[in-house]
């Protein structure tokens, strides 16, 4: 595969990544917006965030952006790709 034909492919953590589809724009604000929270959760618990507590974040923080008619909801998908330490 040609790296400049990969342009929707992110990381969010050292062992989270993501691939978006839809408005690129959005897609990196969406992609920030999960670096933030794990940068957060790690700095708060003191451990990597697990892929299903931030997917959960993640999509609550969306669900807001449907409910307020001040705010434009994403033009984009994110899906998480992880290895759980825990679940395999």
């Amino acid at each position: 595969v040609d790296p400049d034909s990969v342009t929707h492919v992110f990381n969010i953590t050292d062992k989270i990544g993501c691939v978006m589809t839809g408005l690129l724009t959005d897609s990196r604000a969406q992609v920030q917006r999960a670096r933030q929270e794990a940068s957060e959760f790690r700095f708060k618990y003191g451990y990597s965030i697990p892929c299903a507590v931030l997917a959960q974040r993640v999509a609550d923080i969306n669900q807001v952006y449907t409910q307020h008619a001040q705010m434009r909801t994403l033009g984009c998908h994110m899906i998480l790709i992880s290895v759980d330490d825990e679940a395999g």
